[in-house]
């Protein structure tokens, strides 16, 4: 109340965010979902659209928790599309990972597989071991799933690698 009254809509709009990641938390999907529709809703009132890829993916991944995975695609491509125009890498990764399990889901597991490839190499870029590992489990899972084993190994042993120097 007191924020609109302000009319600061970018943390009105975080306040929405948080509330709809509550609700997620809690798997009450469809409140979370007008939560996060609301966030967005205010934070295209503001000059501040940095924030914007994020919401985005997360009514992406509520939809993906909700089995409606052709839903959720619309939402990662306005995202990563943002993030291009923008030219901003910060969660590009994460766009990719969703890209990246929505599109196996859909059973598009070489669509799937260059996704996670694409957030795999920005991780390693960055130094991003939990991310490396995380996208080093995607896609040696895929390579499982192919039956190609020789690749699998070699995607889930940096994991171990990772693992190892994340103990240091």
């Amino acid at each position: 109340k007191m924020l609109e009254e302000l009319k600061d809509y970018k943390e009105m709009a975080s306040a929405y965010n948080n509330i709809g990641y509550i609700l997620k938390s809690q798997e009450q999907y469809d409140r979370a979902l007008e939560y996060y529709e609301e966030a967005i809703r205010l934070l295209e009132k503001t000059d501040n659209k940095k924030w914007l890829p994020f919401f985005l993916d997360n009514i992406g991944e509520l939809y993906y928790l909700k089995g409606q995975y052709t839903k959720a695609l619309p939402y990662h491509e306005r995202s990563l599309a943002l993030r291009e125009i923008t030219k901003s890498k910060a969660g590009l990764d994460a766009s990719y990972s969703y890209f990246g399990v929505t599109y196996h889901k859909l059973g598009q597991a070489e669509k799937a597989l260059e996704y996670f490839i694409k957030a795999l190499k920005i991780r390693e870029e960055a130094g991003n071991k939990h991310g490396i590992a995380n996208s080093a489990n995607n896609i040696g899972a895929l390579y499982l799933e192919k039956k190609n084993y020789k690749e699998a190994e070699k995607y889930l042993k940096k994991i171990t690698n990772n693992t190892n120097k994340l103990k240091d």
